[in-house]
């Protein structure tokens, strides 16, 4: 069994995943794509490394919306069910577009990073409102499961070096 890592970035109608496996120190991706159209009729799609279809369906019922959580909790499922014996979730990572002046870098998510989170929805209103539900999901979920923030901003505040790195800006 591989340790696996979950990453998510919940958009303005859409939740976007990556499913990393981690084998001998190498990262590979496992399943990536999207559940779209949310609060409407929601599509999920996942594929391989390859590009080759893992799943593409119609979910929810066309008489309620289909939000956030309820993404979360169907991507989840279809993980566990999928990969179960092979790949073993260790980690959860969010995509936050805006992080004030607060974040810098990844963050692990604790309560009063959550608090911070929520006051950052006006920066980002497309983006923002969705990230806490998605944090709070993983939570009902598996509440063990350690969540990292990983902000754009952070990016934004450095620059680029030839290596790679991301050095603060001065």
């Amino acid at each position: 069994m591989i340790d696996a890592i979950l990453l998510l970035n919940p958009g303005s109608s859409r939740l976007k995943f990556s499913i990393f496996g981690l084998s001998d120190q190498d990262l590979g991706v496992v399943a990536h794509e999207s559940i779209e159209g949310l609060e409407a009729k929601a599509q999920f799609r996942a594929r391989d490394e390859q590009g080759r279809t893992l799943a593409d369906l119609s979910l929810g019922d066309p008489t309620r919306s289909f939000g956030y959580a309820d993404a979360f909790t169907h991507l989840a499922r279809w993980a566990y069910e999928g990969f179960a014996g092979e790949c073993e979730p260790f980690a959860e990572g969010h995509r936050v577009v805006h992080g004030g002046l607060w974040f810098n870098e990844p963050t692990l998510i604790d309560v009063a990073v959550m608090a911070k989170l929520r006051q950052r929805i006006p920066l980002m209103p497309p983006h923002q409102p969705h990230k806490p539900g998605a944090i709070k999901a993983v939570i009902r979920l598996s509440p063990e499961l350690p969540q990292v923030a990983c902000f754009d901003t952070a990016f934004h505040r450095g620059s680029a070096r030839g290596d790679g790195t991301v050095r603060p800006a001065r």
